[in-house]
């Protein structure tokens, strides 16, 4: 990939002045979505994730890898990795890396979508840094990409399907795996979780909600938005060619118990958000 610096106020994001790493100036970029994740002091994770977009994708693509907060050089080794990737793989993906001080998953996934908008994309597929793409992944993605919908995965979690741990991830398993399962139709999405969303919608709801960043770290962030999107018509679609493997939560979990909470608030159902006719409870955002 080829590196241009840029600094935040000159990208118009909505946090000037931290820093930015963009490789392929943003009037390169041809694709109208990005993949995207946090990461936090995460990289023998980050580090399969990036690895696995290259190895199974079948046409390059925009990636966002925002560092919230990380201290272990994550980005230093992300943009070499990209490089021994790029060559490896032959494909080279338009990557944006981006660096805030630490806050919490809502205000990442705001800055990711001001990336985007950016950079002129219309889309996000949200990820997290502990999950593997399946290959194929996206080769129907784009036909369910739509303002009425918003996208989950069709999921494997590592609970079930043991591959090994990031430095020695049993790639051939995982392969025939998603051969296995792997289907162009869809089904009823999860209401939870990393999804694929239009920035149309994002900016529809005000984007995440950052109190809760203060509350509990932004764990129920998604929770709360996907219900706010639910009320509003929009309709959770499970595309089962957009397969992934995911060890956990692993950077969240890290988040959490550093901010001293417990695992039940994965499970807190009072974390919802407005009912229909309420007001949304966030502000709106500048795109």
């Amino acid at each position: 990939p080829r590196q241009g610096a840029c600094e935040g106020a000159d990208m118009g994001c909505r946090y000037p002045g931290m820093g930015a790493t963009l490789f392929n100036a943003a009037e390169e970029i041809s694709m109208k979505y990005a993949v995207a994740v946090s990461t936090y002091n995460n990289w023998e994770y980050l580090k399969l994730w990036m690895e696995g977009l290259y190895r199974s994708s079948t046409t390059p693509h925009t990636a966002i890898i925002l560092f919230d907060g990380c201290t272990d050089n994550s980005r230093g080794y992300a943009i070499e990795w990209g490089n021994t990737l790029e060559q490896r793989y032959s494909m080279r993906h338009s990557l944006i890396m981006y660096s805030i001080p630490r806050s919490g998953i809502c205000r990442s996934r705001n800055t990711i979508a001001q990336l985007a908008f950016r950079a002129g994309l219309d889309y996000v597929l949200f990820q997290s840094d502990d999950q593997v793409l399946g290959r194929r992944w996206d080769v129907s993605i784009e036909r369910y990409m739509n303002h009425d919908t918003i996208i989950t995965p069709n999921q494997i979690h590592s609970s079930d399907l043991d591959l090994g741990p990031p430095e020695s991830f049993d790639w051939e398993k995982w392969d025939a795996t998603v051969d296995e399962v792997w289907s162009d139709d869809t089904e009823e999405g999860l209401i939870w979780g990393e999804h694929g969303i239009s920035l149309k919608n994002f900016a529809l709801i005000g984007g995440w909600p950052e109190e809760l960043d203060e509350i509990n770290w932004g764990l129920t962030g998604d929770k709360k938005v996907n219900h706010m999107l639910k009320v509003r018509g929009i309709r959770s679609v499970k595309v089962n060619s957009y397969i992934w493997y995911h060890y956990g939560r692993v950077t969240s979990k890290k988040v959490g118990y550093r901010a001293g909470l417990h695992k039940s608030l994965w499970n807190d159902d009072s974390i919802t958000g407005p009912t229909e006719g309420e007001d949304i409870l966030c502000p709106e955002r500048d795109f």
